[in-house]
């Protein structure tokens, strides 16, 4: 029983106990902090597509245009 005894005394002076226990991790934020409103912007609005460099090889380009299936449509704008 001895023994019982020394591993429940208390720490030595200096050395606070742990508080709160190390085995529960730290409560959550309650609320998450809201983004900034360039960040906003890009949530609620959806990405920004940048304009694409100037075309190099206008084949190349003219090919892009062939395979788009539609999703990609909108990039047209940007060379007409």
């Amino acid at each position: 029983m001895s023994d019982y005894r020394h591993h429940h005394s208390p720490p030595p002076p200096g050395i606070p106990p742990p508080y709160p226990p190390p085995d529960f991790p730290p409560p959550p934020p309650e609320v998450p902090p809201p983004p900034p409103p360039g960040y906003q912007t890009y949530f609620y609005e959806g990405p920004i597509s940048p304009p694409p460099p100037p075309p190099t090889y206008t084949e190349h380009v003219h090919h892009d245009h062939e395979e788009s299936s539609g999703c990609c449509s909108f990039l047209r704008g940007w060379y007409v």
